[in-house]
C-alpha cells in the first residue's frame, strides 16, 4: 500500500510481512528533493508510524543503507532499534535493519464510585 504525507511531498510503501500480517514492512520511502534537509523528516516519519498504527499493525520493520546518516538519525529519534546489519549482495553496501513496536497507549482507566451502573 502506498501512503503519502499530508502535504504530498513524502511517500512510500507499507507491506505486511508474509506469514505475519501484523508486522509492517516499510519500504520505498522517498522525499521529494526540494523538501530534503529542511527539517520535515521527523514529522513525515511520525505521520508514517501513525498511519501504520491506524491500519492495525503492531510492529514495523525497515532497512536503511548504513551511510544514510539523516535517515538513521530519524529512525533512532523515533525509537526504532537497530536489530541487525548485512552486506547487500545487490548494492555492495551495508544495510541496517530497524524495528519497533507500534503500541497504542491503553485507554484511560475510570473507576466508578456509583453502584447504579452495575444494575440491581
Amino acid at each position: 500500500m502506498r501512503i503519502r504525507s499530508k502535504d504530498g511531498n513524502h511517500f512510500g510503501d507499507i507491506t505486511p510481512l508474509p506469514g505475519c500480517n501484523q508486522v509492517a514492512v516499510s519500504h520505498g520511502v522517498f522525499t521529494v528533493p526540494h523538501m530534503r534537509g529542511v527539517g520535515r523528516g521527523y514529522g513525515y516519519m511520525g505521520e508514517r508510524l501513525d498511519r501504520m498504527t491506524e491500519l492495525g499493525y503492531d510492529y514495523v520493520l525497515a532497512t536503511v543503507i548504513r551511510d544514510n546518516e539523516p535517515q538513521i538519525r530519524l529512525m533512532r529519534r523515533h525509537a526504532l532499534q537497530e536489530l541487525s546489519s548485512f552486506m547487500s549482495s545487490y548494492s555492495g553496501k551495508e544495510i541496517v535493519l530497524f524495528g519497533r513496536g507500534l503500541y497504542l497507549p491503553p485507554p484511560p482507566m475510570t473507576i466508578s464510585t456509583s453502584y447504579a451502573e452495575y444494575g440491581p
